[in-house]
């Protein structure tokens, strides 16, 4: 998923998001977050399934997030 802000809600509007997959012990998602001013740098912290995060107020207008996926390691890889 790529950088974002949430957009269509109200000003100053608390966001709330939930992450489920099939898997519970699917490990391989994390959730990132940046600034937009440009300095600041990015993190990223793992998200688990069943679990959810906030971004409160105002941090919607001053922040992207973005989910991101690495490859899972137990997984076999498509031969290329």
């Amino acid at each position: 998923m790529s950088w974002h802000s949430d957009s269509s809600l109200q000003d100053v509007s608390t966001v709330a998001v939930y992450h489920q997959t099939d898997d519970d012990d699917d490990d391989s998602w994390a959730v990132a977050l940046k600034t937009l001013d440009g300095v600041t740098p990015a993190m990223r912290t793992p998200l688990r399934s069943r679990e959810m995060y906030y971004m409160l107020r105002d941090f919607n207008a001053h922040h992207h997030h973005a989910g991101a996926r690495r490859e899972r390691r137990d997984r076999p890889r498509p031969d290329r």
